[in-house]
């Protein structure tokens, strides 16, 4: 199989070594499209590129268009749906951090999604990681990302578990929810 980086790159460098031709970036636009409001107001272009993941592009283009998250899922919808774009999650990510061990290693990188709390996605990697296991500071670095000036945390505890209908048997108790201790 063929490296499609060296690939796109080979055939990059042929084309844009010929004369007549101006190369002036070497990513490729994945989709293009000018968007409309149902009154026909122009919103503007939104263009995303083949290095950018679209969840994340469509709700930054979003944002600086003042729509809403009705807008958002719709619009998503229809770039994930066209040939040339690879969504590989339909959550935009606000927040993304590699996160290294005591010796410098590379654990993982620290997602905090669009509307999810702080806490709820450190607990969520702290357990994937199992950095519980390896004593690492939960609330320490809980401090550490709740004092940065984009994340805002609205509680220190951590949400575990949610059921908003929890049943036991055939019985329906109501909602379940478990707490960080």
């Amino acid at each position: 199989s063929i490296d499609e980086i060296a690939l796109k790159n080979y055939v990059l460098g042929n084309a844009c070594g010929i004369n007549r031709i101006k190369c002036t970036r070497n990513v490729a636009i994945v989709f293009k499209r000018l968007f409309r409001k149902e009154d026909d107001s122009h919103i503007g272009t939104l263009v995303v590129f083949e290095n950018e993941e679209p969840a994340d592009r469509v709700y930054q283009w979003c944002t600086a268009n003042h729509l809403d998250m009705g807008y958002f899922r719709n619009i998503l919808n229809i770039v994930c749906d066209s040939d040339l774009v690879v969504c590989r999650r339909r959550d935009p990510i606000s927040l993304a951090i590699p996160m290294r061990g005591p010796e410098g290693e590379f654990v993982n990188t620290f997602e905090i999604k669009v509307g999810q709390e702080p806490v709820d996605a450190l607990f969520g990697f702290f357990s994937a990681n199992e950095l519980f296991q390896k004593n690492w500071d939960f609330h320490g670095v809980l401090h550490q990302i709740c004092a940065m000036d984009m994340v805002n945390c609205k509680r220190h505890k951590a949400l575990k578990h949610y059921d908003g209908n929890f049943t036991m048997g055939e019985v329906s108790v109501g909602p379940l929810v478990i707490w960080e201790d």
